[in-house]
């Protein structure tokens, strides 16, 4: 597959990215702005891509439907309830289906981080379609909602995510950066940084400069920020 980004007052290629091969082919693709996540179809299957840095995009999860779409040849997703709309036909008569991108929340935890001026526990999860940051109730297990009832979640954009750490009211998650070709040496660890909404701040994510491989745990002294690596 291969992605084009063209302007749309002249028709010119901007630019382009050459994604892994998946499904052979994409006959419709919609972006889900607030997860930075593109969608891609092909047939009767759903493809996820994330795009973790720059102009990357990485392909995420394969999904086969369920419901017995054949020819699925458009697709549109509404920004706010994130509902997918996918035309399809079944080779006599066409169709309007709709759903939902699946839950990336798994039950496979790599890290956690407590924010001990609210009581919230943070844990950082191996997601689908990118590793993901929950807010839990520590006495209760529950995720955390907010004032209009939606769970607390933040999907990042990596399926590489290896420590999580709570400092001063924001919550640092560090992945690692896939290598680009003609890379050498380990990849970076980059850090996104979330506010206790979940809402990335401004300036993130950044690189972590340490020449001693993968960070595998992140925590704080109170003022600073304390990292381990492989080596």
């Amino acid at each position: 597959e291969r992605f084009w980004f063209i302007d749309s007052t002249s028709g010119n290629v901007v630019r382009e990215s050459m994604s892994q091969y998946q499904l052979g082919g994409a006959n419709a693709v919609d972006y889900i702005q607030s997860d930075k996540t593109y969608w891609t179809t092909f047939g009767t299957k759903i493809q996820s891509w994330i795009n973790p840095f720059g102009n990357d995009i990485w392909p995420a999860d394969a999904y086969t439907n369920t419901a017995g779409m054949a020819n699925i040849n458009g697709m549109v997703i509404d920004q706010t309830a994130k509902t997918i709309y996918m035309g399809w036909n079944d080779g006599t008569n066409g169709y309007i289906s709709q759903a939902v991108p699946p839950s990336p929340i798994t039950n496979n935890p790599l890290d956690l981080a407590y924010n001990g001026d609210d009581g919230v526990l943070y844990v950082l999860v191996d997601g689908s379609g990118g590793d993901v940051v929950v807010a839990v109730n520590p006495q209760t297990g529950a995720v955390v909602t907010d004032d209009d009832g939606a769970e607390m979640f933040y999907t990042l954009n990596s399926e590489d995510a290896t420590a999580l750490a709570y400092l001063g009211g924001k919550i640092y998650a560090v992945y690692e950066e896939r290598p680009g070709p003609g890379s050498f040496g380990p990849p970076p660890s980059k850090v996104t940084v979330l506010n206790t909404s979940l809402v990335e701040e401004a300036g993130s994510p950044y690189n972590i400069t340490t020449e001693f491989g993968q960070i595998r745990g992140l925590t704080s002294n109170g003022t600073q920020l304390v990292a381990t690596s492989e080596r």
